[in-house]
């Protein structure tokens, strides 16, 4: 039996300005802001479209909490299972 889901797309997330828990949301907002407003630009997309990403400069601090939230329940059984470890 294999613990990889079928056909699942793996995708890496980079979280520009990641904050620690309890970080004021106007602040998350505000850092959230300016990584929309450099996501936007042509010449950012061309650049990370040439490095092998996609730029998406619609998502928000929740979605991307969402998105982190539903990764750590998808590979939490593998990590488990595999009895991996963080030294």
């Amino acid at each position: 039996m294999s613990l990889m889901p079928p056909s699942r797309r793996h995708v890496l997330h980079l979280a520009v300005g990641a904050a620690p828990a309890g970080t004021p949301k106007p602040i998350i907002e505000r850092v959230a802001q300016a990584t929309r407003a450099l996501l936007s630009t042509p010449d950012y997309q061309q650049l990370m479209t040439d490095a092998g990403f996609e730029a998406t400069p619609e998502s928000s601090p929740e979605e991307f909490r969402a998105i982190l939230a539903a990764d750590v329940a998808l590979w939490t059984p593998v990590v488990k299972a595999l009895g991996l470890k963080i030294d």
